[in-house]
């Protein structure tokens, strides 16, 4: 092989993994805004794939090459996205340990983010490993271990993965670049490959062996490029092919559920800017969903029992004769688009229907609108009048919190909290944050400037409940809407007022004017929870903790009506990072029964998170059975070779092991020669390879032939080019078996039986 046939075939190898690196990079555009994030992936790409070949080419064994590469990579991330943590420019213990903290923030926040990210995150590092890790791969399994199929698969699985929990962001067109580089690349390695066969030979016939690689690679680049032009025209005709990412979110049909409360922060991230639903109102307002009573010390919920007992009658109308109570109607007119369940978002206390799509019923103890039959469906039209209280702060003030409504038919009440060593150490806090022996409306004052001036509204914290979430919580000083109003309520009822939290939506984008009523756009990212606390006398009155957030209509709190989207609307990793846990997490009912009140309808199940665990493993399992499929014959491969002898008992035992797959085993005691004899009479009859084969091991044994490294090698590739061939003339579940089992994988690729004697290998 010339000097130059080499440099081609080297260069057309490498470049052809590095495209479809380039290709997978691109692919990130789905979980990342912007396209900053490309550049430190494409420098990623080329710089492992120069110095994987570079290590090849000097003849480092792969297990001193990896340690090298993975030190590149960890090299390339510092300088590329901890740039600020170096010391003298060398990424040493500052770089380390916020590369640490960033992968593990980036574990901690998995499942609780929704694209798109921030590629200045521990996201972005993760993104710059995996495609690091993957051309290092990729390269062993090409050249160092004759995986061709599996050089694909870290590639593979990260497109997979990208594109299972990205955005829809030109989603066709980069599957369709991907699709074709991956083919354009699986045919120039093929054709590399097949060149390679020849070179051996004297080129008395003018053969060209790198023009005819070139042809070759040409060749297939095209059909690559006509199959991804197809991919790209017929692509988005296809069922499916503009609905959103199935593990982005969770949906009914194309609508989306409000479920456990978790979900409030994947709305509050959500960019993908849909309307849940509409509402032509006369006055602004919190869209309440329902309330949460029982809190367990981790979790705050309403019993589907509760639910299950709403009734035909809305909450009554307001004595407008009570001082210091400011009462104000307010008309809405809600159209429902993408949002689903059986809840019905409207301003609270509704107190009149005028028109519904749908039967109602209400439940008077958390103030909930329930949907019977189906739920809610696109198109859906109601119409309400609510009446907005409003205390003045001078009634506040003097009103107590002693005589709570009780939980008919629970045992618990709105003062309930549990008894461990957690609750203690936040009374303990509490103590020291306001006077117990103020006002119920003074605490509660209190306790709104302490979150609002003290804490910082971000969507970069972990969301675990486990069962120190709230001290660290506290400790972190930020947070988003459901850790701010869960840890209200729960200090609320640690200084004995009954307390719960209300979750529904703030009163989103002004849109239109119509006949004197504003009309409401709103979207996933207002989704919202605060905390309500109980006044003798008075009801259930709001307060909001939240920074960034102020309700409508609620003067008393001193907080200014804000609806604050910045968060929402740029990625959920903001500036502030931490790996510690998260307040309690606060959910929905699962399920939704509707009222035994003689209406004819059925019980309404609502989707819980055992659905997308289900999703969660079977991913798992189809991808366990795709790694062990592909990653199997390379792993094998690399640890048989420690048993590889270097000569040609090395192919002369594959072929050994081909028989005694399909025939059983041979006599120990047979010669090459015999063995061959035997074979070709039973099984591959006039069969050339196997008789020349066994007349040079023959020779090699008893004769003391020197076998040259040039004539291994091309022994070796023969061999495997021979037990390739016949291997798929057999039967498929005889070939899966031999894809499946590891010992038949092992053997077929040299391996050596502790039993096998020196004639058979």
């Amino acid at each position: 092989m010339s000097k130059l046939d080499r440099i081609i075939h080297e260069l057309l190898g490498v470049g052809a993994l590095a495209l479809v690196h380039i290709a997978t990079a691109v692919s990130f555009a789905r979980i990342f805004s912007g396209w900053g994030f490309l550049p430190p992936l494409l420098i990623m790409v080329v710089c492992a794939h120069t110095l994987s070949a570079l290590l090849r080419l000097f003849g480092v064994p792969f297990t001193l090459a990896l340690p090298i590469l993975a030190i590149l990579i960890y090299t390339l991330i510092g300088y590329l996205a901890l740039n600020s943590t170096l010391r003298r420019g060398l990424p040493l213990s500052a770089t380390w340990s916020s590369f640490t903290s960033q992968i593990n923030d980036s574990w901690l926040l998995l499942g609780d983010v929704v694209p798109p990210l921030s590629d200045d995150s521990g996201f972005g590092i993760v993104a710059l490993l995996s495609v690091g890790f993957a051309a290092v791969l990729a390269d062993a399994f090409a050249f160092r271990f004759a995986g061709r199929a599996e050089a694909f698969a870290p590639a593979t699985v990260i497109f997979v993965v990208v594109a299972a929990v990205g955005i829809d962001r030109h989603r066709v067109v980069l599957a369709a670049i991907w699709i074709a580089t991956a083919l354009g690349a699986v045919a120039i390695l093929r054709a590399r490959d097949q060149s390679l066969e020849f070179l051996e030979r004297p080129n008395a016939f003018g053969y060209r062996p790198a023009v005819t690689l070139l042809r070759l690679c040409f060749s297939g680049v095209l059909l690559a490029s006509a199959i991804g032009f197809g991919a790209l025209t017929v692509g988005p005709l296809l069922p499916g092919a503009n609905d959103e990412a199935w593990l982005t979110t969770r949906q009914s049909g194309d609508t989306r559920v409000l479920e456990p409360l978790v979900d409030v922060r994947r709305r509050l991230s959500s960019t993908t800017n849909q309307i849940l639903f509409t509402v032509a109102a006369e006055r602004s307002a919190y869209w309440r969903l329902t309330a949460l009573p029982v809190f367990n010390g981790s979790t705050w919920t309403v019993p589907a029992s509760l639910l299950g007992d709403a009734g035909g009658e809305l909450a009554p109308f307001p004595d407008p004769s009570r001082p210091g109570i400011d009462i104000a109607s307010n008309q809405q007119r809600l159209s429902i688009d993408k949002l689903a369940g059986s809840l019905l978002p409207v301003s609270y206390a509704p107190v009149q229907l005028r028109a519904a799509s749908r039967s109602l019923f209400y439940e008077t103890q958390t103030g909930s609108v329930v949907v019977g039959g189906d739920g809610l469906e696109s198109q859906d039209t109601y119409e309400f009048v609510s009446s907005l209280v409003s205390p003045r702060p001078e009634i506040l003030s003097t009103a107590s919190a002693s005589a709570p409504p009780s939980l008919d038919p629970l045992p618990t009440t709105y003062l309930s909290v549990p008894d461990n060593e957690e609750t203690r150490e936040l009374r303990r806090i509490v103590a020291d944050i306001v006077d117990p022996a103020d006002s119920p409306y003074a605490i509660a004052l209190d306790l709104q400037s302490y979150f609002r001036d003290t804490f910082t509204y971000s969507l970069d914290v972990p969301a675990d409940v486990d069962g120190a979430a709230t001290l660290a919580f506290l400790e972190r000083g930020t947070g988003y809407c459901e850790q701010f109003s869960s840890t209200f309520a729960l200090f609320a009822r640690l200084l004995g007022i009954p307390a719960r939290v209300a979750v529904g939506f703030t009163p989103g984008e002004v849109v239109d004017e119509i006949n004197g009523q504003s009309v409401y756009e709103v979207r996933s990212q207002h989704a919202h929870a605060w905390p309500e606390l109980w006044f003798d006398g008075i009801g259930w009155v709001l307060f909001e903790p939240t920074p960034g957030r102020g309700a409508p209509n609620a003067e008393y709190t001193n907080v200014p009506v804000q609806q604050d989207d910045t968060d929402a609307l740029s990625s959920p990793q903001s500036q502030a990072t931490t790996t510690t846990s998260a307040p309690p997490a606060i959910e929905e009912p699962s399920v939704v029964t509707t009222p035994p009140s003689g209406a004819s309808q059925t019980d309404q199940t609502m989707p819980t998170e055992t659905d997308s665990h289900r999703w969660g493993w079977l991913v798992f399992l189809v991808g366990a059975v795709v790694l062990w499929l592909i990653a199997l014959r390379p792993t094998v491969r690399w640890l048989s070779r420690r048993h590889l002898t270097g000569t040609l008992l090395d192919p002369w035992r594959q072929v050994v092991a081909l028989y005694e797959f399909q025939r059983g085993p041979f006599n120990p005691t047979l010669s090459p020669a015999e063995i061959a004899t035997v074979a070709t009479s039973r099984l591959w009859d006039d069969d050339p390879f196997i008789i020349e084969l066994s007349q040079i091991v023959t020779e090699m044994l008893y004769s003391g032939r020197i076998i040259t490294h040039d004539e291994y090698e091309k022994w070796t590739r023969r061999t495997e080019h021979y037990v390739t061939e016949r291997i798929a003339r057999l039967p498929r579940h005889t070939r899966l078996r031999i894809r499946t089992d590891p010992w038949v994988v092992y053997r077929l690729t040299g391996g050596r039986r502790r039993s096998d004697n020196r004639i058979q290998g």
